[in-house]
């Protein structure tokens, strides 16, 4: 090697080596980008739907007017004042609140562990709620012994020839006229059973209150009923 041929060849290196230092530093630029990035837009995945913002809606369902906290509404378009043909609400189980940033992990939650409670109000139609519905109609569709159950229920299976052929039923274990009913699914995959359990009544003027929630929280069903009450009476206005 000459001696006119050893700066140029340190050259090449010098300027190779700085081209190689800019790319490391290019791929390392982009991928705290990327993951910042991936952060933001997880972060707002979960919130799509969500609000934390307690600001009050007059919702007009025929002859009630409920003032419903915005946080507690499960869908945008729903979080408006007026007239509506129902409403869909959430609430996150046992403290029984709408949507805040300390429970986004229960909101955002899917499968039987989920301790959301899903309520739908709507117009009853002048029908009957599900406990005054067992005697008449789902007990023609039992099969089987009763099989004990938490807190005083007792489960029977629904006959496979009946359009209840994927449900079980909880009643009330003891002599009423019209016992605590609800009816859950029959998962077939994991995610079925987060809001496996069913159950309507009748609250307000007109007003049919449909709620479920995954078969794990049954043996709360008593204390649920109460909240369910308690939170949509509160919200009636008189």
């Amino acid at each position: 090697m000459t001696q006119e041929e050893e700066p140029k060849q340190s050259l090449i290196s010098s300027k190779f080596a700085w081209r190689l230092a800019f790319a490391v530093g290019i791929i390392f630029l982009a991928t705290v980008i990327i993951n910042l990035a991936g952060r933001y837009f997880s972060s707002s995945i979960l919130m799509v739907g969500h609000t934390s913002s307690t600001e009050r809606y007059n919702i007009v369902i025929g002859n009630n007017t409920l003032s419903i906290p915005a946080n507690t509404i499960r869908f945008a378009d729903q979080r408006r004042s007026g007239a509506a043909q129902g409403i869909n609400l959430y609430m996150s189980w046992p403290e029984f609140q709408g949507y805040q940033e300390t429970t986004q992990k229960a909101f955002n939650s899917v499968g039987e562990q989920s301790k959301l409670i899903f309520i739908d109000i709507a117009q009853n139609g002048n029908q009957g709620d599900m406990s005054s519905r067992f005697d008449p109609i789902y007990r023609n569709f039992l099969e089987g012994s009763p099989q004990p159950a938490p807190d005083g229920l007792v489960q029977y299976k629904m006959s496979p020839q009946s359009t209840y052929k994927n449900e079980v039923i909880y009643v009330e274990g003891v002599t009423k006229e019209m016992p605590f009913t609800i009816k859950c699914l029959v998962p077939n995959n994991q995610l079925e059973s987060s809001t496996g359990c069913q159950r309507d009544i009748n609250l307000g003027n007109g007003l049919s209150v449909t709620y479920r929630y995954s078969e794990q929280m049954i043996a709360h069903w008593r204390d649920i009923e109460q909240s369910v009450i308690n939170a949509i009476n509160t919200t009636i206005q008189k």
